[in-house]
């Protein structure tokens, strides 16, 4: 588990691992789940627009392998992604966007 002091470092390391990875493998799910992973970060340092993009990138990218053979993982990764989103809208104060985020992770679930 990441303690407080050590998120800045983390940050930096998911900000490394994600420019490493090149563009042509940007629609990936492993790439998404770094964007969750990162959003999920950013939610811990308060940082609810950055969480919003990420978690906006990863549920892009999710929803570009929809055709794939690994479906129902990357279905329940996209839930996992709108969830959050909901959760950072409600940090936000936008309770609308977040139930509308919880009901599309419902619905995927």
């Amino acid at each position: 588990m990441v303690e407080l002091g050590d998120l800045e470092p983390a940050l930096e390391d998911f900000n490394s691992a994600i420019a490493l990875v090149s563009t042509s493998t940007q629609s990936n799910k492993r790439y998404g789940n770094l964007f969750v992973d990162r959003a999920r970060l950013h939610v811990r340092l308060d940082n609810l627009a950055q969480a919003r993009e990420d978690s906006d990138k990863a549920v892009r990218i999710y929803n570009a392998n929809l055709g794939s053979t690994d479906w129902p993982a990357i279905q329940q990764e996209l839930a996992d992604a709108h969830e959050l989103l909901g959760d950072v809208y409600t940090g936000l104060g936008d309770n609308e966007k977040a139930q509308d985020k919880y009901l599309e992770a419902s619905r995927l679930r």
